[in-house]
């Protein structure tokens, strides 16, 4: 080993100091001595500060703190006590802001370092960029090679959003992005910002004007008191224009020296000129400092200059917009104009913002543009991904409007932003149904939405299926194609879900949508065809189509669909079995509807997450599956209702409970089927029910179950509805005494599952053959089909599906030695014997603490030990042996 050095270099507030304690926190726990120091500017002229932070603790004494010593000596003493200490274990210098220790500190270390080489110490520090450098020159003082430097950067969004789940509970997109766009990705910045707001300004948004906590507005404020004349006036327009092109900063500045001022601004690093000439801040907090520093009058008076100057549309829009106050019909028509060719291009936070502004300059006599514009403020600030700002206004104009059409399109939106309330929700639908009446466009709309609440909500997919098709020859008879390819492809889907997909109907409203555009507000046709593609068995597919519309979000501007879209994704993933991805897709899940105030979708997360841990063998898969059932508008919900039981039946069975598994899988099918849904992809337990009810000896339910959607699944034709149903009949066919029917269906279901990548049914199917192989006497067959399966929900993780088919296993070949641990076991005991804690055994092996619990007691059993001292002992001996014929 030799000596190494570690420099952590950024911004103030950049997270230097989090991946210093890191890696402090990595050494210690190797063992290593740790010798820390923490430099601070106002100690810079106190010698010794930061050598008596590193040596004071330190046993024996030693001659680098003595007052009276010279600079050599000092420095020999140093690198004395270093050598020392590095006999006895490897040692770290740690130092956080390096550019803040004293001058005597420096020489001492620069002194030791220069004549270190093969000893095993290193230097960790952090250092601040723009400010001391590095005072212990670590690149000359070490050898070539020895002295690394890693420059930290601002965080990316999606980073920095996960930093502040740790400081605040949710926060809106809109919030966030102006706090991103604030901060500048740094994460202190960011926590100080989000922190500094009060909790209704995370939920609902904020004002163009950000305040910035007084911790941070006094260091920029003493930068900014020495500007002056035409600098002050160049920063306060580019605060106001934000990033800018020279060209254009100078177009709104005629009479000032544009670039002389920006040349004194760059002098005091308020402004920098990026290689694109375009002028920005040195930081975006410093610019914020700059707007705020302003009164509005002054404000509102720069905002009018510029917008006077500028021939952009949009971007005239939005001064104009901070710069009336009193009420204007020219500027509100030229906001309303902007704003919805922001919503066109997906920018629904500024359509947001310019709707609001277009609806509070519209004269009071144009009631009908103010509605207008109301409506298409609550549908951007919905798209945007702030649902409790948008039931508050909604609620606040349909409140004011007499019946009639203008209040039917205010009760559609207040539908798309209900929250959990399933009877308000369908309450708001039938009002705007009535208000609708002799608008046949409208009420096609209303028909759609009542249509799809109806069947996928309700659970009434006949009745939901009757109110598309009639929202359909509405669409039809009106020549309105949005609706025409809404109602379509809710229709499509719907009859999908019976087993009866319509893959020309799906195709027209996707070419439709390819027209015209995906609607603001709820899925669309490319969501929907995902998922049929999905429960058919394309994976590949449908996670790519999945992934482009999260990845368009951020043009689309439709951010409350991103938790029910990483919900799709979850579940194509526990269908391939890449649970941790699935797992990964959950927790995004669950932030982005926290985030959006959305509790629907939160509760819509609960499925891919009770299946991961199902699967898993977590204990609390139960829990989450029962939560399924209370969360708030989930009780009259069939289809969660199903899925809730198909996950607990899933559960039982994996625990070797089949009368549990079947009953609650038949309970699963019976609220599937009185949906009227036939399609297993959608719903597995409509074939778990027949896997569960054969397994349990109740062949005659099984069959019933087998008959009621058998037509259905053969009239599809597609690949994953039919390897279900084959693996469905093949456990039918074992229990009615019929091995070798089962053993062609059950073989004929894996090589289904194994083309289409559905791993986890595979390895079931795989079980399954294994026990018909055993039933019809082939023990040799039998017990290579049950090592694979064994094999394969090993690499899944699935330690209750191990368990099973080890024990299927030890019936077809019954050679286990009393002792001989399995190979599982034996890797437990490996590990064991390498220092691996419990909890670290479970990350190693993706199972929980207690199933490793329940294996070391097998162990111990087995091996006739007390403790896992013993345990070691007999592995560093080699005395383990693994049982013959034990797959992983």
């Amino acid at each position: 080993m030799h000596t190494r050095a570690l420099t952590i270099h950024g911004a103030a507030g950049i997270g230097k100091t989090a991946l210093w304690r890191s890696g402090l926190d990595v050494c210690r726990g190797l063992g290593h001595a740790v010798l820390v120091a923490r430099g601070a500017m106002e100690e810079m002229s106190e010698p010794l500060v930061t050598l008596t932070d590193l040596f004071e603790g330190v046993d024996p004494p030693t001659q680098v703190l003595a007052s009276d010593t010279d600079p050599i000596e000092r420095g020999r003493a140093v690198l004395d006590t270093l050598r020392e200490l590095s006999n006895r274990s490897p040692v770290i210098v740690a130092i956080d802001d390096a550019q803040w220790i004293d001058a005597v500190t420096a020489r001492s270390l620069r002194y030791a370092l220069r004549r270190l080489d093969g000893e095993p110490i290193g230097v960790l520090v952090t250092s601040r960029r723009g400010e001391g450098g590095d005072r212990l020159n670590l690149a000359s003082s070490l050898p070539p090679g020895r002295a690394t430097t890693v420059d930290v950067g601002p965080l990316s969004p999606a980073e920095l959003r996960r930093l502040l789940r740790t400081a605040v509970a949710a926060i809106s997109p809109l919030t966030f992005r102006k706090v991103y766009e604030v901060s500048g990705g740094n994460p202190l910045y960011a926590i100080e910002l989000t922190r500094s707001l009060r909790s209704e300004e995370r939920a609902l948004g904020i004002a163009a004007s950000f305040p910035l906590p007084d911790s941070l507005q006094a260091v920029i404020a003493a930068r900014l008191g020495q500007v002056a004349g035409d600098v002050l006036t160049l920063i306060r327009f580019a605060s106001a224009l934000g990033p800018t092109p020279l060209a254009q900063l100078a177009r709104v500045l005629p009479l000032t020296d544009v670039e002389a001022s920006l040349g004194e601004a760059e002098k005091l690093d308020i402004l920098v000129v990026d290689p694109d000439l375009r002028v920005r801040f040195a930081h975006p907090l410093v610019g914020s400092a700059v707007y705020e520093g302003m009164n509005r009058l002054e404000r509102r008076a720069l905002h009018g200059h510029i917008a006077a100057q500028l021939d952009d549309p949009d971007a005239r829009a939005r001064h104009l917009a901070l710069s009336v106050d009193a009420a204007d019909g020219e500027a509100a028509d030229a906001l309303e104009a902007a704003a919805l060719r922001a919503a066109e291009r997906g920018a629904s936070d500024l359509a947001a913002e310019l709707a609001h502004h277009s609806r509070r300059i519209t004269p009071g006599d144009d009631q009908g543009a103010a509605n207008r514009r109301a409506l298409l403020e609550v549908t951007n600030v919905a798209s945007a991904g702030d649902a409790r700002r948008a039931r508050a206004l909604i609620d606040e104009l349909a409140a004011a409007l007499p019946p009639g059409p203008v209040r039917a399109e205010a009760l559609i939106q207040r539908f798309y932003v209900e929250n959990d309330d399933v009877e308000l929700g369908d309450a708001t639908l039938l009002q705007a149904f009535e208000d609708s009446e002799g608008h046949a466009a409208l009420r096609g709309r209303v028909l759609d939405i009542i249509g799809w609440f109806r069947g996928i909500y309700r659970g009434e997919l006949a009745r939901g299926i009757q109110c598309a098709t009639k929202a359909l020859e509405l669409a039809e008879a009106t020549h309105d194609r949005r609706l025409e390819m809404l109602a379509g492809a809710h229709l499509a889907h719907m009859e999908a879900m019976t087993g009866k997909p319509d893959t020309e109907a799906m195709a027209e409203s996707i070419a439709m949508a390819s027209d015209i555009g995906e609607p603001a507000l709820g899925g669309g046709p490319r969501a929907w065809l995902a998922k049929q593609r999905s429960w058919a068995g394309d994976l590949d597919a449908a996670e790519a189509a999945f992934t482009e519309l999260i990845e368009a979000l951020p043009v689309t501007g439709n951010e409350l669909e991103r938790p029910y879209r990483l919900y799709d994704l979850a579940l194509v993933a526990c269908a391939r079995g890449d649970f941790a991805a699935a797992w990964d897709h959950v927790e995004a899940g669950v932030t982005a509807a926290r985030d959006t105030e959305n509790s629907d979708a939160e509760g819509w997360m609960l499925y891919p997450k009770a299946l991961v841990e199902a699967w898993l063998g977590e204990t609390t898969a139960l829990e989450t599956a029962e939560q399924m059932l209370t969360w708030p508008g989930r009780p009259s919900h069939r289809l969660g209702s199903a899925r809730a039981k198909a996950v607990i039946g899933l559960l039982a069975y994996s625990r070797g409970d089949t009368q549990r598994a079947a009953d609650v899988l038949d309970e699963a099918y019976a609220a599937a089927d009185e949906m009227g849904v036939r399609h297993p992809g959608a719903v597995p337990a409509l074939t778990d029910a027949v896997i569960a009810l054969a397994a349990a000896g109740r062949s005659e339910e099984a069959a019933a179950v087998h008959d009621a959607i058998s037509g259905a699944v053969a009239s599809m034709q597609e690949e994953r509805p039919s390897a279900m149903l084959a693996h469905a009949v093949g456990v039918l066919s074992l229990a009615r005494g019929e091995p070798e029917d089962a053993e062609e269906s059950l073989g004929a279901a894996v090589a289904a599952f194994d083309r289409l990548g559905l791993r986890p049914d595979a390895a079931r199917a795989k079980l399954c053959q294994g026990q018909a192989l055993l039933r019809g006497g082939k023990r040799t067959a039998a017990a290579e089909a049950l090592s694979e399966a064994r094999q394969r929900f090993f690499e899944l993780g699935a330690e209750l599906w191990v368990q099973r088919a080890a024990e299927d296993l030890d019936r077809a070949q019954p050679r286990r030695v009393d002792g001989m641990l399995t190979t599982t076991e034996a890797k437990i005991a490996e590990l064991v014997a390498g220092g691996a804690r419990n909890r670290e055994i479970a990350a190693a092996l993706y199972v929980s603490v207690a199933t490793v619990e329940a294996h070391l007691t097998r162990i111990y059993r087995k091996l006739e030990i007390r403790s896992r001292t013993e345990l070691a002992r007999l592995v560093h001996d080699g005395a383990v042996s693994v049982a013959v014929g034990e797959a992983p």
